[in-house]
């Protein structure tokens, strides 16, 4: 079975192989434009850094448990993509087009790399969940059904009705 960290390696390799052949397909529609390929290059470079962010998170959120992590983690991701929209924008509308294009690259990997995953390899999950210990997963499945709890309670109080 392969592991979430074969899997991310083999999103990266196949959204750079991705990122290439758009570039070459766009040598007979707009020529060698220098501009274009750094917005691509940016565009990939923070779509994958986007995705390493994400792994990161989803480990600490399920390993600590603290849901903060994913908010904050969320944040920071979508500010660094819109900072280089803006700044790849601001260099041309090329440059522009590029980056989104290039921000596609991992998605499309993603969508790549997950139908071709054989069937005893299919959930990446499974793989996380594997590599943490069990009083982990038992502490962080607790801490939900804490939190689930706690919300009924509030539910029912704000209702002012007999919830049982």
């Amino acid at each position: 079975m392969e592991s979430f960290d074969t899997f991310k390696n083999r999103i990266v390799k196949y959204g750079i192989v991705l990122m290439f052949i758009i570039e070459i397909a766009s040598i007979p529609v707009i020529g060698l434009n220098y501009k274009f390929a750094l917005g691509l290059l940016l565009g990939t470079a923070i779509s994958v850094v986007n995705l390493y962010l994400l792994a990161f998170q989803c480990r600490q959120v399920i390993m600590q448990g603290n849901k903060l992590i994913s908010v904050w983690g969320y944040l920071l991701r979508l500010f660094l993509f819109g900072a280089v929209a803006v700044i790849c924008i601001k260099i041309s509308l090329r440059c522009g087009v590029g980056a989104i294009l290039g921000i596609l690259t991992t998605k499309a990997a993603m969508f790549i790399v997950s139908m071709s995953r054989s069937k005893e390899g299919k959930d990446a999950i499974s793989d996380i969940k594997a590599e943490l210990p069990e009083s982990d997963m038992k502490r962080a499945k607790v801490d939900i059904l804490k939190t689930d709890l706690q919300e009924t309670d509030r539910d029912c109080l704000n209702k002012n009705s007999d919830c049982k």
